[in-house]
């Protein structure tokens, strides 16, 4: 087990960071401001301004912290999301360790 993976039983594989950052969601020509509330190199929860109201559709993230990461959206609860990366994990997990200590 990897140093990003829960050690505690759980459905999540990657550990996840709370966080409160503003970036960009595009889902198709759609650009929708967003805050990531937390991230992993899985994936991340995202709140939306304005509603997304289909799911397993293809999403960007844009974050100035953390850069960009392609995913695919795989909940939507009211104005919260989750996002599942299709990033390579390592790749987010290095952008990510550039950022958080």
């Amino acid at each position: 087990m990897t140093m990003t993976e829960l050690k505690a039983p759980c459905r999540r594989r990657y550990e996840r960071m709370t966080v409160m950052w503003s970036g960009t969601l595009t889902v198709g020509r759609r650009e929708i401001g967003c805050i990531v509330r937390n991230i992993s190199a899985g994936g991340a929860t995202v709140q939306v301004d304005s509603p997304i109201v289909v799911s397993s559709v293809a999403a960007v993230l844009e974050c100035p912290r953390v850069g960009q990461f392609r995913g695919k959206v795989v909940w939507i609860r009211g104005d919260l999301l989750g996002l599942r990366f299709s990033e390579k994990p390592q790749h987010v997990a290095r952008a990510l360790a550039l950022t958080i200590p």
